[in-house]
């Protein structure tokens, strides 16, 4: 997939990830917005990364393997091009979206392996978009606040730090092995910020629930 394909592919998904934000606001209206956006553009990075992790699962080598589309990374990185351009920002979201999207933009390129993947089904698919679904339960008033904290906590221990372990481990395996220094560097940056970020981010989560649980019980 050359530059121009990328761009070309990386619009489309912004222009989709619009009709998803539209379409949902006339059916469901503007609560939760951004949640349910994010947790329906999860679940097609999900579909878009299936096969690959599947494969993985069946077979850890094949991960290392050559990567044939990043499609799954064009609508990770979309989604949160969108966020930024239509929606108000947090102190946290430039975090986060710093570290674990922009920065990543510059080395991902020079990761073409199967397992980088699992970098966006764990970082933008699976865990985050039941996380998400789980958020708008709450504004929905479908269930309260705290099982909501518990759910999370409970997605970022057992899912999405174990997977981003993984995920990280794939890519210094393959630094390790690797003598190109610009790919041997991106990999080692990679696999820091993904580490990084399912530990830090997953650690928010248990302790949010944690705070409020002994908010409630006082």
């Amino acid at each position: 997939m050359n530059d121009r394909e990328v761009l070309d592919y990386l619009f489309f998904a912004i222009i989709m990830c619009g009709f998803v934000d539209l379409f949902l606001y006339i059916i469901t209206g503007k609560k939760a917005r951004w949640f349910k956006l994010h947790a329906c553009i999860n679940a097609l990075i999900v579909g878009l990364t299936y096969n690959n992790v599947f494969m993985i699962v069946r077979n850890p080598q094949c991960g290392f393997d050559e990567k044939t589309t990043n499609i799954d990374g064009i609508f990770t990185v979309a989604l949160h091009i969108y966020h930024c351009l239509f929606f108000q920002l947090k102190t946290i979201d430039y975090y986060h979206h710093g570290l674990s999207v922009f920065i990543p933009i510059l080395l991902v390129p020079n990761i073409n392996y199967r397992f980088n993947s699992l970098y966006y089904f764990t970082l933008s698919g699976l865990p985050g978009g039941l996380d998400y679904f789980a958020l708008t339960m709450v504004k929905y008033n479908y269930i309260d606040k705290l099982l909501e904290k518990k759910f999370s906590s409970i997605i970022n221990a057992y899912v999405r730090m174990p997977l981003g372990t993984i995920a990280a481990f794939y890519t210094y395996t393959a630094a390790v092995n690797e003598n190109n220094i610009i790919i041997f560097i991106s990999l080692n940056a990679m696999g820091f910020l993904v580490y990084y970020n399912v530990s830090y981010f997953g650690k928010l989560a248990i302790e949010n629930h944690g705070e409020n649980k002994r908010q409630l019980l006082n």
